[in-house]
């Protein structure tokens, strides 16, 4: 059987070594592909791992349609990690893409939705009791122009996280200088 994902559905079941493994359940017609979760405590021993599984509503015909977008959030009752990763399991070839994938961490009491353009940036971020508490605007390379508010984010121009360290976006392959409009 599956391993409890906290209320989540799970692909795995857990070796007799505590080691997870991906089960055998599978619906036909639907992609076997996941994005999952294992926690773990301070120490490495896992704790629990849940899934949610892509649905036929991916299902690329050519047509312009919204893509997918899956969604998990996990509440930690302890302190430990959490790893996430997306997974393919079809024995049959079948194109699978995870594109776009963000993770963000946020406390209990802070939650924040962003309002995107286009282009997938972060145009105005909302907390959850719906105050609107920033609103940003660029030019065409990306250089905040406008900023309006009392917080911020680190997802900005096209949603991609702007690393003040050293002053460029992450874009997870290659970095980008807004400044410069270059990778």
């Amino acid at each position: 059987g599956g391993v409890d994902g906290g209320g989540l559905s799970s692909p795995f079941t857990q070796s007799p070594l505590g080691m997870v493994t991906a089960s055998d359940t599978k619906e036909e017609h639907v992609p076997e592909a996941y994005l999952n979760y294992i926690l773990m405590d301070t120490l490495g021993v896992f704790i629990e791992a849940g899934f949610i599984q892509m649905t036929e509503a991916a299902r690329e015909d050519g047509s312009i349609t919204e893509h997918e977008k899956l969604e998990l959030e996990h509440i930690a009752s302890q302190d430990g990690y959490l790893y996430t990763f997306v997974s393919h399991e079809s024995d049959q070839p079948k194109d699978v893409f995870f594109d776009d994938l963000t993770m963000t961490l946020s406390a209990a009491d802070q939650l924040y939705f962003f309002s995107k353009d286009h282009l997938g940036s972060t145009r105005v971020l909302i907390r959850d009791d719906n105050s609107v508490v920033a609103r940003y605007d660029y030019d065409v390379y990306g250089q905040q122009i406008r900023y309006e508010g009392s917080e911020t984010t680190a997802y900005k121009y096209t949603g991609q996280e702007f690393d003040q360290r050293i002053g460029l976006y992450n874009f997870r392959a290659r970095f980008y200088d807004n400044e410069l409009g270059r990778f």
